[in-house]
């Protein structure tokens, strides 16, 4: 890389995954191209066996099923020999923060204290030089400037344009409201509230974020934690199930 002056190695990472839970899911592809100071790169790349059903919905976004992973090392076989060269190097990638999340969680699994030294999202620079604001939809989708930005009633009307803009546009969006909204934010069916905070495990809710309560279930857990939950930035949703089993009502898992 000609381009960024490099002080220690660069590590580029992408991972292919069971899903998107740190907790409860898996890698079952992993790719690092790395890159050192004096210009000498190399590429590795691993399919995982996850000991665990890669579900339908997510192999059709990868492509990788079961049986192409039955006869891959699973994780633990393959930690201690990457582990020296993922650690505490710099790391790229395009939002990467899920990717070093569930790294962290695996080698965790394993006894490695897995660090991602500085990192470097190439996300980050994206929205960076191409904002994401309602004035750059407006510029992008209505192609004029957004005069009213910042009054109530001008961002509601522009919104508004920019939206009916982005349909005629992409004909290939869901025409109605439940199949865009899925669309546009899936939800894992394990999911107890929108943001997983909760998953389901046997039936019941557990704990899917955090050190100390994660994976304990919701009705085993200290009232002074559902209390620091309720002051504090989580989702509407959520806090009402915390309400909830604060009074003793506990959410039980539909079963269809």
């Amino acid at each position: 890389m000609t381009l960024l002056t490099l002080e220690r190695p660069l590590v580029l990472i992408d991972l292919e995954t069971t899903g998107n839970s740190p907790s409860n899911d898996r890698i079952v592809q992993i790719s690092v191209f790395k890159m050192y100071p004096d210009g000498t790169e190399n590429l590795w790349t691993s399919f995982i066996n996850p000991r665990q059903p890669i579900p339908v919905g997510v192999t059709k976004i990868h492509g990788i099923d079961d049986a192409k992973v039955a006869d891959a090392p699973p994780f633990g076989m393959i930690a201690q020999k990457i582990f020296p060269g993922l650690h505490g190097v710099d790391t790229l990638g395009y939002n990467v923060k899920f990717d070093i999340g569930l790294l962290q969680a695996e080698f965790s699994r394993h006894g490695f204290d897995y660090r991602s030294g500085r990192v470097i999202d190439a996300f980050w620079i994206y929205t960076k030089f191409f904002p994401r604001d309602l004035s750059s939809a407006v510029r992008e989708y209505l192609g004029r400037e957004h005069t009213e930005a910042h009054t109530a009633e001008g961002d509601v009307r522009a919104t508004l344009e920019v939206f009916e803009a982005q349909l005629a546009r992409h004909e290939d969006l869901p025409r109605n409201v439940d199949a865009l909204a899925s669309l546009l934010r899936p939800v894992d069916p394990n999911w107890v509230d929108p943001d997983g905070k909760l998953i389901w495990k046997s039936g019941e809710a557990v704990f899917n974020f955090g050190k100390k309560y994660n994976g304990r279930l919701l009705r085993q857990t200290p009232i002074d934690f559902l209390d620091w939950m309720l002051a504090n930035d989580f989702s509407p949703e959520l806090k009402i199930i915390i309400q909830a089993a604060k009074k003793g009502l506990f959410p039980k898992q539909e079963v269809s």
